[in-house]
């Protein structure tokens, strides 16, 4: 079941009124046409009637520090220290992972001994490619130079 609406600023106005001049609770209600509870959790804090209160922790950084964290990320291999380094946050390293998840902008994976071992194979195989290479490069340009 859903929450009644809340009062207008005409009800508003005549519970504040009728308050004023002294009127219970009961008289109130039957005039507004509102229940008892109602009219006294807007007697109660009149000002901040129907306004929502934050709930739950805040967060440690604020909506810019993430900004900067996913502009200073982006397109880098920075671990998480030299992020928080960088831009001097006195936060933990998990926090800084955080505010990089809720971005969703970045994915990082992680790299396992599989791909580890296989970077290095590719490493490998690329340096013997360019060394073959430049030694029949060298070969070629001796015999050209040698003519």
């Amino acid at each position: 079941m859903g929450r009644a609406p809340l009062h207008t600023v005409a009800e508003q106005v005549h519970t504040s009124v009728m308050h004023q001049l002294g009127s219970s609770l009961h008289m109130i209600s039957r005039y507004v046409k509102k229940t008892r509870s109602a009219i006294r959790s807007y007697l109660n804090n009149p000002l901040y009637y129907g306004k929502k209160k934050s709930t739950g922790r805040p967060r440690e950084v604020t909506s810019r520090d993430e900004r900067n964290i996913i502009r200073v990320v982006s397109n880098s291999p920075k671990s998480l220290n030299d992020i928080r380094a960088e831009l001097n946050l006195s936060v933990c390293k998990q926090t800084v992972h955080n505010a990089i998840t809720r971005g969703g902008t970045i994915v990082r994976h992680n790299v396992t001994r599989n791909h580890m071992k296989r970077r290095s194979q590719l490493v490998h195989h690329e340096t013997l490619c360019l060394l073959s290479n430049s030694v029949e490069w060298s070969s070629a340009h001796d015999e050209i130079i040698n003519k």
